[in-house]
């Protein structure tokens, strides 16, 4: 007997941390039609029937305030700019105007929208924001699936924020990379440290003085190609920044000749916001293949005509891939390879990879 009172205790003090606004959320609900209820979209459906399997029980907040994991991933929100999105987004100013509020009614909207914002926000992380079937037309890769419910499930169950991120948030360590770069060419360009370089000059050799060259050390200091202390070097093409200057060309796919030829020029005149843009770009590309690739796999990379193996986790080498022809992107399964015999001179491999059906 004692233990079933202690029991019927426990119910009622939980339910009432959080009647109040759930009798707000099943008003809202109910109404359908409203600025809250319209937030969630097509996804309404799928949201309302999870609140009222859960008696409308509140998954962001309570009676008393917004609990840590709403406050959490309203701030997460605030951050998107650093993944090249915008709070602008996910309504984070009608957010920030409710997440003070301790009106039961105003708590059952700011539930409701960050319900909203958490679906569309995870869905952008997961496949991008731009659907790649309108932004790519060669991009052959599936969708992430995952149902709204299944979303706000998983949010309600997770105890605290960093468990709820793992439903969202990649490890591939290639867009977290992209992130850091976005991030430290963000900051200089606001100290104005980034050399206006013309693309229309003449190019350069090794052994050659130009005064041009001071510009050139500070570029390649500031993509880390070229050693700080190396940056107020002579204006003079010697053999460290020829060294620097091919590592930069390998790695934007121009011929590493060690000079600087008007194909270089032209890559080193681009200015630091339009290197900007195209990060915000390849971070949306790099959302589109969020997948993991399994222990075992060949990542190719057409933008710098690269190939690598990975055998159990491990990268075994890298090889150069013939990105002439107009391939796709895919994620798929290698059924083979031949050597192909039409270049006896060069070792040449032809994988056969077959792509998901769509």
């Amino acid at each position: 007997m004692i233990a079933i009172f202690w029991l019927a205790l426990t119910t009622i003090s939980f339910a009432a941390e959080n009647e109040l606004v759930a009798a707000k959320l099943k008003e809202l609900i109910d109404k359908k039609q409203s600025d809250v209820t319209l937030a969630l979209g097509s996804n309404f459906g799928q949201v309302a029937n999870f609140y009222k399997t859960r008696n409308f029980k509140p998954i962001w907040v309570r009676d008393n305030g917004p609990k840590s994991k709403g406050k959490s991933l309203l701030e997460e929100l605030k951050r998107s700019k650093l993944h090249g999105l915008s709070p602008s987004f996910y309504g984070v100013e009608k957010l920030e105007t409710l997440i003070s509020s301790l009106k039961p009614n105003k708590l059952a909207e700011l539930d409701l929208l960050l319900s909203a914002a958490f679906i569309e926000y995870s869905s952008d992380l997961k496949n991008g924001r731009i659907n790649p079937s309108n932004g790519y037309s060669q991009n052959l890769v599936k969708p992430v699936t995952t149902t709204a419910d299944a979303l706000v499930k998983g949010a309600a169950e997770a105890g605290n924020f960093r468990n709820m991120a793992k439903l969202f948030l990649t490890t591939d360590e290639r867009y977290f990379r992209l992130i850091a770069k976005f991030l430290e060419l963000i900051r200089i360009d606001r100290a104005g440290n980034w050399p206006k370089i013309a693309a229309d000059g003449k190019p350069i050799s090794a052994g050659q003085r130009d005064e041009r060259i001071k510009a050139f050390r500070v570029l390649l200091a500031l993509t880390q190609d070229l050693p700080p202390e190396e940056m107020k070097g002579e204006n003079v093409l010697d053999p460290k920044l020829a060294n620097a200057i091919k590592t930069y060309q390998q790695r934007h796919g121009i011929p590493q000749t060690g000079n600087i030829d008007k194909t270089t020029l032209a890559s080193m005149a681009e200015p630091v916001k339009q290197r900007l843009r195209k990060i915000l770009i390849n971070l949306e590309r790099r959302r589109w293949q969020n997948r993991e690739l399994g222990p075992d796999h060949v990542y190719v990379n057409l933008a710098d005509s690269m190939a690598r193996l990975v055998i159990a986790g491990k990268t075994i080498g890298f090889f150069e891939v013939d990105a002439s022809s107009n391939l796709p992107a895919f994620f798929g399964t290698i059924t083979g390879f031949q050597r192909d015999k039409s270049t006896p001179e060069k070792a040449r491999i032809l994988l056969k990879a077959q792509a998901p059906a769509n």
